[in-house]
């Protein structure tokens, strides 16, 4: 809701006993046709109605614009907090089924893949075209055995 505001202009008021005022309205009228407006006083009054009128403009336009902006960071806010709760409970689940299936999931940093390989091994190694090795050998690099190739490490996905 806004503010508003009202002017009252050219009202007059003529006050007199009822015994007097018959008598007196010859008074009162010549009073009345003899008024003149000022025109700096009309002038001053107009500009400062339309620089309050502008204030109250730029008032509501500011509000507004706080108010979009609240809300925008209150949509980003909750927004954020549901991706969060999705990302948590897809987490949960894949680990879940991972552990049902006894499955691991790698990513592959050369191909951009994850992909799945049997649990209980510390160390996973693929050569980009599919092929994986998997061991608990910490010292164990398989670009140097028989199997020869480009042999890298894959990391264990979060």
């Amino acid at each position: 809701t806004g503010m508003q505001s009202f002017t009252a202009s050219n009202l007059f008021l003529f006050k007199a006993p009822a015994a007097e005022w018959e008598e007196n309205q010859l008074i009162y009228a010549t009073a009345m046709r003899s008024m003149r407006q000022n025109p700096a006083w009309l002038k001053a009054i107009n500009q400062f109605q339309r620089k309050m009128a502008q204030i109250r403009q730029q008032g509501a336009v500011r509000r507004q614009q706080i108010m979009t902006q609240m809300y925008e960071e209150m949509r980003e806010s909750q927004q954020e907090s549901w991706e969060y709760r999705q990302e948590s409970v897809d987490h949960v689940a894949r680990e879940f089924s991972e552990s049902i299936r006894e499955v691991e999931t790698y990513h592959d940093p050369a191909t951009g893949y994850d992909v799945e390989l049997p649990q209980n091994y510390e160390y996973a190694f693929s050569n980009g075209l599919g092929e994986y090795i998997i061991t608990n050998d910490p010292l164990y690099n398989p670009s140097q055995d028989q199997f020869g190739g480009n042999w890298h490490p894959l990391q264990a996905a979060p």
